[in-house]
């Protein structure tokens, strides 16, 4: 039977034509991407943000092949002949499977390949079965499967239109359906519960993947395909043996459907307002209703207790769960804390060490008040508390947890989100807790701030915590004391290219921090800033993705940077954009000054972006176009003195803080007279 339904596949020349198409056009592309020099995650990030595509085709060819059993009126005869039911759909599909498989064996070769040919190092080669399976094996056997079932079916036009349902419900069509502001009734809540069955494929696509969290290997995704899976094959098998087994298939994945709603962390780049954007949105509003100046780290009204040690137990599994131990000070006895913890994350229970200690709690936004029965100056509380971040992942498969964002609960009010005057927003990159003792388990190898003690403890003084698992590797660095310079301690090996292997790649990561922070110590003499013994960690990009201040991080001892973000221009707009309330000239200053290594080419390039925008300024800030004019003129002047590292720094300097004057024209007046006095 299976020669004859081999030679009934190559005498279909429609079929024959599609399946060649879908090798040559698939198999062609992925090796044109790797002869282009693309990263073998590249490739099949691209894979899989056109997968919904291949598995139309797929579906296409199963349909058209499968179903020629009833167009050409062959199935009384195959299933006499045979002596079974279904036996040429059981033959054809088995025919399929091994084309399938060829398909993948060949795709999988092409992805080795251009690991082997453009990786740095060899990390891709053992991570991305699991990667491959989830999101090119499993979405394509359901959707042939499926097409299967169709098939078969007693009812074949109900179940026609189903199937059309369904690949418009996976499609990055029903993606496209997003609501950029809450409706009030709920309808985009009922449109996620329906269409969660339904995200089997990659979503999302048309954004760059985030390295370190992977490729959406999330466990709702692996639950959501077996149900898909379990029901198709149940379906099958009672089809084919006329037994009555759905039922045994159907209480599985009814289960598998069931928990896959329990809540969980993804991070999907979705323009649903209670998406991505979530906090952007829901922050606006408070922001137009106060406006707190700096972005300090916390009102001092509000904090008049101190934290002296953290000991955190932290589980990544659907999403974080924490089992906090806090020891807490207080200089006179008092009967109220007030934390800030972020508003997605939910405590469950928090009591003290002391029993004749009752506590109560109040969790309300971005505030969580603990109250005490009676007054105490030193206190140990026990935390526990899970939840997410739309933003900042946290599951099995990745963490993205920054020191500054309020994953922990900090002391005082602090501000999640921040706007300034001149349109930027982003995540509040300042806020800091007291430095204190802390004590870190990790159920995950992690990159954090604290120094490691053993596998999953880490501990040390810190004024921040910042936790950090996924696709990235730590890494043991000699610190050059005498250069007095920090050190990379990490770095994301799914974007090395060839001939950028581990040692040479933080080799050159390192003497590019050197060279930058020279640039930066030289244009800001006056920044009490020391960079000696720090530890550079490396984040993914998306850390400070479509934000206009999350990308780098100065702490204590440590800075927080995007990977290929360090650079003293970035040093220098972070310590700039801490203040909220710039200057128009200011704010010409940060957004248009850079810092080169040559003083002179700093100014030059400066002077010659006055020229241009002076005249787009006429017309709607005539007063700040004639201080542009009068600041050209002045950069040439100090060019002809030769005077331009001093002139760096003193605009960089009133770009960080303007106090020392009341406002840009005595600014101004000031570099005016260092010109005509020569100083």
């Amino acid at each position: 039977m299976n020669n004859i339904v081999a030679k009934h596949f190559f005498r279909q020349k429609s079929i024959i034509f599609i399946t060649v198409a879908l090798f040559l056009i698939s198999l062609g592309f992925c090796i044109f991407f790797s002869i282009l020099g693309m990263t073998a995650f590249e490739v099949l990030h691209t894979l899989c943000r056109f997968e919904f595509y291949t598995c139309f085709v797929w579906v296409c060819i199963t349909f058209g092949f499968v179903s020629r059993a009833v167009n050409a009126s062959v199935r009384e005869v195959s299933d006499s002949y045979a002596g079974k039911y279904y036996s040429y759909e059981m033959s054809a599909s088995t025919f399929l499977l091994i084309v399938y498989v060829v398909w993948n064996v060949c795709v999988v070769g092409i992805l080795l390949f251009c690991s082997l040919k453009n990786d740095g190092t060899s990390f891709f080669c053992a991570w991305f079965w699991k990667s491959y399976f989830i999101n090119v094996v499993f979405p394509q056997l359901i959707c042939a499967g499926l097409t299967i079932a169709v098939v078969i079916s007693s009812r074949q036009y109900a179940a026609f239109f189903c199937l059309i349902f369904f690949l418009f419900m996976i499609s990055p069509f029903a993606e496209q359906i997003v609501w950029v502001s809450s409706t009030g009734l709920k309808i985009e809540k009922i449109w996620e519960i329906i269409r969660h069955p339904f995200l089997i494929l990659y979503q999302n696509g048309e954004w760059a993947p985030d390295s370190m969290y992977g490729l959406q290997t999330e466990t709702f995704r692996i639950e959501l395909q077996i149900f898909w899976l379990v029901s198709i094959v149940f379906i099958l098998l009672a089809r084919f043996t006329r037994k009555s087994l759905w039922y045994i298939g159907l209480i599985f994945a009814c289960s598998m459907l069931v928990i896959s709603f329990i809540p969980f962390s993804a991070y999907r780049l979705n323009a649903n307002w209670n998406g991505i954007f979530y906090d952007r949105t829901i922050y606006a509003d408070s922001n137009n209703e106060s406006d707190n100046g700096n972005k300090t780290c916390a009102d001092s009204s509000d904090v008049n207790f101190t934290v002296t040690e953290y000991q955190l137990d932290v589980k990544l599994k659907r999403e974080v769960s924490v089992d906090l131990n806090m020891r807490i000070c207080a200089e006179t006895p008092i009967d109220n804390f007030l934390f800030t913890l972020y508003r997605g994350y939910r405590v469950d229970s928090v009591y003290a060490n002391d029993e004749s200690v009752s506590i109560s709690w109040i969790q309300n936004g971005d505030e969580l008040v603990l109250n005490t029965e009676k007054t105490v100056s030193e206190l140990i509380v026990y935390i526990s508390y899970h939840g997410h971040s739309s933003r900042f992942y946290s599951n099995s498969e990745a963490c993205l947890l920054p020191g500054w964002f309020a994953w922990y609960p900090m002391p005082g009010r602090h501000e999640i989100f921040t706007y300034d005057d001149s349109g930027a927003y982003g995540y509040n990159p300042y806020n800091r807790i007291r430095e204190t003792t802390v004590y870190l388990k990790v159920n995950k190898e992690a990159v954090t701030n604290l120094n490691k003690t053993r596998d999953g403890y880490y501990s040390d003084k810190a004024d921040s915590i910042t936790l950090m698992t996924g696709n990235l590797v730590s890494v043991e660095t000699q610190q050059n004391v005498s250069d007095n310079m920090p050190s990379l301690i990490d770095y994301l090996p799914l974007n090395l290219y060839k001939g950028q292997t581990e040692q040479k790649y933080i080799e050159q990561e390192n003497e590019n921090i050197k060279r930058e922070i020279e640039i930066f110590k030289q244009y800001f003499q006056n920044e009490q800033l020391d960079f000696g013994g720090m530890k550079i960690i490396y984040s993914t990009e998306d850390l400070g993705r479509n934000f206009s201040n999350n990308n780098i991080a100065i702490f204590d001892d440590y800075i927080l940077c995007s990977a290929g973000y360090f650079s003293a221009r970035n040093l220098f707009y972070y310590l700039a954009q801490e203040n909220a309330h710039r200057t128009k000239l200011a704010d010409v200053i940060l957004n248009h000054i850079s810092l080169y290594q040559n003083p002179s080419d700093s100014v030059i390039d400066f002077s010659n972006t006055l020229s241009m925008w002076k005249n787009i300024l006429t017309q709607e800030d005539e007063r700040l176009s004639v201080e542009l004019e009068t600041l050209e003129s002045i950069c040439n002047s100090y060019i002809n003195q030769k005077k331009e590292l001093e002139l760096m720094q003193m605009l960089t300097g009133y770009a960080i803080n303007q106090s020392a004057y009341q406002n840009d024209s005595e600014f101004i007046e000031y570099l005016q007279n260092g010109v005509l006095n020569g100083n």
